[in-house]
């Protein structure tokens, strides 16, 4: 089943991010570094990314109070211990008018796996998710933990106007990393950014 989490950030946290995105450069199929080409050259994508490696460090805590409640969450709705999303891959992406998804869902992740979207503006139209016929309502902060499953594959409709901002977590069982091809062990479960700094 899925859930969805209200207050994990107060305002003044979400409207840092949502300021910083009015001037920040997003990684674009047209401009974007070389480290994105496996992700742009998917002619499915329909979004612009800013990646972990570009945020400030308190907008990094802010993305470390969201990784810490996903995995509670998750552990709750599964009564299992789970791991955080991987902080260093957190992201934000925005999806301009035009862009929509389709039953979004990623059979290549492991059994248990749960995603979490969080939504961090309502600077647009349109953009309604749907799961299983459902429509969900969804507002700025709100953060919405979905098992990666194809019965929960979830829709959103055509953003008409403006701009949906969102960024998208992964986290599995302890023991199990939430991306194939991706050791566990060798995962840095930590702040590869900011660990080292006061």
């Amino acid at each position: 089943m899925y859930k969805i989490v209200k207050d994990i950030l107060n305002e003044k946290e979400i409207f840092e991010v949502v300021d910083y995105c009015r001037s920040a450069k997003f990684n674009t199929k047209e401009d974007h570094i070389p480290l994105h080409d496996p992700l742009f050259s998917n002619e499915n994508v329909n979004f612009d990314l800013i990646t972990y490696g570009d945020l400030n460090k308190s907008i990094v805590n802010s993305f470390i109070k969201i990784c810490n409640k996903v995995q509670e969450e998750a552990g709750i709705l599964e009564n299992a211990e789970y791991g955080p999303p991987i902080l260093g891959k957190s992201y934000i992406a925005r999806y301009n008018a035009g862009a929509q998804i389709r039953n979004g869902y990623d059979k290549g992740r492991p059994e248990d796996c749960y995603t979490a979207i969080f939504y961090w503006g309502d600077n647009f139209t349109g953009a309604q998710m749907t799961i299983d016929g459902s429509i969900i309502d969804l507002n700025v902060g709100d953060c919405i933990i979905i098992p990666e499953k194809e019965k929960y594959a979830r829709s959103i409709s055509m953003v008409e106007n403006g701009a949906l901002l969102m960024s998208q977590f992964w986290n599995t069982p302890a023991g199990t990393s939430p991306y194939t091809g991706l050791e566990y062990e060798k995962v840095n479960w930590g702040n590869p950014l900011y660990d080292k700094i006061d």
